[in-house]
């Protein structure tokens, strides 16, 4: 492969997860004792192979080649994507001249699958953790009319606007099942946002100001449906660099909290209360 090439590819990977809030270290809860690795060679990644294989929601930590798969008589299943890695590679490079021979690395590429992607891989063994459900919250979820995906491995939680999905880690992840439940209604506060529901303006530029009001919706509607429910309303620490942006439009313009309780209102309602949503829908002006 080549290595500008790959390494432009894995950057442009990263700077849309930052933009777009997935990356790995962009998270409330505490990372897992999961270690993501080779599962047929057993060898652990690091570094930007750790960063860039945390993106991804999968429910294993384990990853292989194309090639190690077919050795074990593996399939591939129809459809999977690959993911990149980087392996530096030891050469010695014999000198007659030198009294010691040359040694320098070189990058080579790999592609790799997750085992979720895998047929016939042996199944992970995983430590059940015990968890006592909210009724209330619980029940929130199951009449949310967005996808709501939990996976093992995942280090991140998000609303994907393309598929209309929130990914979340899975719930044994958190330390407790209050952050869970706040941290899951912070991102169905997201997905209230999307065109066929409340259509906020929820696609911006991570950093932007626009971003950080959307943020701030966001979090006042965990807040409010949290209040409701029972789950806390304890603001996310993630939010803590958007303070500053908050106060400075505070400072600027009055209207700006009031805009958002507004919205953050439109959408708790649009939460907690489904029997209402086709009244609450955004619809155009004829």
């Amino acid at each position: 492969m080549n290595n500008n090439k790959q390494q432009e590819e894995v950057v442009k990977m990263l700077i849309e997860a930052m933009r777009e809030e997935k990356a790995p270290w962009m998270k409330p809860w505490p990372s897992g004792n999961f270690r993501l690795c080779n599962g047929v060679s057993g060898h652990r990644y690091s570094g930007i192979n750790l960063l860039t294989l945390s993106i991804y929601p999968f429910d294993d930590p384990r990853y292989c080649t194309f090639h190690q798969a077919a050795e074990k008589g593996w399939k591939i299943k129809k459809g999977s994507k690959s993911s990149i890695v980087k392996y530096a590679a030891k050469v010695t490079k014999k000198s007659d001249d030198a009294e010691e021979d040359e040694t320098f690395f070189i990058n080579k590429w790999f592609r790799v699958f997750n085992f979720d992607q895998i047929e016939g891989a042996p199944t992970l063994k995983r430590e059940e953790k015990e968890f006592n459900p909210i009724e209330e919250c619980e029940e929130i979820l199951k009449n949310s009319d967005v996808e709501l995906k939990e996976a093992i491995c995942s280090d991140r939680a998000f609303y994907d606007t393309k598929r209309d999905l929130i990914v979340l880690p899975d719930r044994s992840r958190f330390a407790n099942e209050i952050d869970f439940y706040k941290t899951a209604l912070h991102e169905m506060g997201h997905a209230t946002g999307a065109k066929q529901r409340l259509n906020r303006e929820i696609i911006n530029f991570f950093g932007s100001k626009m971003y950080a009001f959307e943020e701030l919706v966001a979090e006042i509607t965990s807040f409010l449906v949290g209040r409701v429910v029972g789950c806390g309303s304890t603001p996310s620490q993630n939010n803590v660099s958007y303070l500053q942006n908050w106060i400075e439009c505070l400072e600027n313009d009055p209207n700006y909290i009031f805009k958002a309780c507004r919205l953050a209102d439109n959408a708790a309602h649009w939460i907690l209360y489904p029997e209402e949503r086709e009244n609450l829908k955004y619809r155009k002006k004829k």
